[in-house]
């Protein structure tokens, strides 16, 4: 019986020669005072759309012989960017957990030191000001506390809102000092909340916030996760109905909004705090396993091979109806995609 690798048919190479989107060129047409959310979107969606392919030159170094591999470059709005942003923050997900309480437990008070908040901003200032600043203001929300509690650990996720407006959706994790949890029953939604609210609440000077409690570590990050969810989708499969039956209109709005505003204004789709990382380590608490050596070499220890960065292709290599994310290409389909307009040679 044959191996599927028989019936595999050879990669297709289709260049794409019209004239890319770069932010560097956007930027600068865009009207900071006023900006045009629809020109941006617009902007975004043609970027996060455009296929290009990181192309690697493997060298011998003693045979000179060359290889060649195309890598799809990962781009905000791409599966392989999605892929890359999830895979990090799942990475949360895997450590132990610890639980300050039982959330089904309603019948008493409990002792916490995490809390879940939402920021927003009053439209004071123009959208692109208010991009701009609101991690100033959040820092300075963070040193605030600091002052008063000691030391926090966070971890912070942007949205957009329908105006194009942020705001901050984070997790504290407090070393010295708790908070008392309780179980407050809304006109309209009942959650875990904290009896000193309002002494959080009273630092935030900028807008509205939101604090509540969560009942463990883990149950934090599923919070921000359904955030996180927002600026990590791949753009092409969501702008196609059929692929994501479970996205309403007002979400996919939501989420190219919130993607488009992270790009034009350069924001990370999450962030870790520095002591946060030392907090995982603690938690984590397992043995460093040796790391593998992901180079080939002699017999003698001498490295093989080189790798050295020739250029960009802009374009789609398919096989089998499927976009690769990475594969070697023979030097002769290397040369055939060098003439065309579609490849952008290192230094040109």
């Amino acid at each position: 019986m044959y191996e599927k690798e028989h019936f595999r048919r050879p990669p297709r190479i289709i260049p794409e020669n019209k004239e890319k989107i770069r932010l560097r060129n956007v930027a600068p047409l865009i009207n900071y005072t006023k900006p045009d959310l629809n020109r941006i979107i617009a902007y975004f969606i043609t970027f996060a759309k455009q296929i290009e392919y990181i192309i690697l030159k493997q060298t011998h170094i003693h045979t000179h012989e060359n290889k060649f591999k195309a890598v799809k470059a990962s781009k905000r709005g791409n599966d392989v960017y999605a892929n890359r942003v999830k895979n990090r923050f799942d990475q949360l997900l895997e450590l132990p957990d610890y639980k300050n309480y039982e959330y089904k437990n309603r019948s008493q008070n409990h002792p916490t030191n995490i809390i879940y908040a939402t920021f927003t901003l009053r439209r004071e200032k123009p959208l692109a000001e208010a991009w701009y600043g609101i991690g100033v203001l959040f820092n300075r929300y963070k040193s605030a506390l600091t002052r008063k509690y000691g030391k926090i650990n966070v971890i912070r996720v942007w949205e957009s809102h329908k105006d194009g407006y942020p705001h901050i959706h984070a997790i504290f994790i407090f070393e010295e000092k708790w908070f008392t949890a309780f179980w407050h029953r809304g006109q309209k939604k009942h959650c875990w909340r904290i009896k000193e609210y309002r002494d959080l609440k009273k630092y935030w000077k900028y807008g509205h916030s939101d604090i509540k409690s969560v009942d463990s570590f883990r149950g934090g990050v599923f919070y921000l996760k359904k955030y996180l969810s927002k600026t990590i989708v791949n753009v092409d499969a969501l702008m196609n109905d059929y692929t994501l039956e479970d996205y309403t209109e007002k979400q996919k709005e939501n989420t190219i909004t919130t993607m488009a505003m992270l790009w034009i204004f350069r924001k990370r789709s999450f962030s870790i705090s520095r002591d946060t990382f030392d907090l995982i380590r603690e938690l984590h608490n397992s043995n460093t396993e040796d790391k593998k050596q992901l180079i080939q070499t002699d017999l003698e220890g001498n490295i093989v091979y080189s790798w050295s960065l020739v250029g960009f292709f802009s374009g789609k290599i398919i096989q089998n109806g499927v976009i690769l994310w990475s594969i070697q290409i023979t030097n002769k389909q290397f040369f055939e995609m060098k003439k065309t307009d579609a490849f952008q040679e290192i230094g040109h």
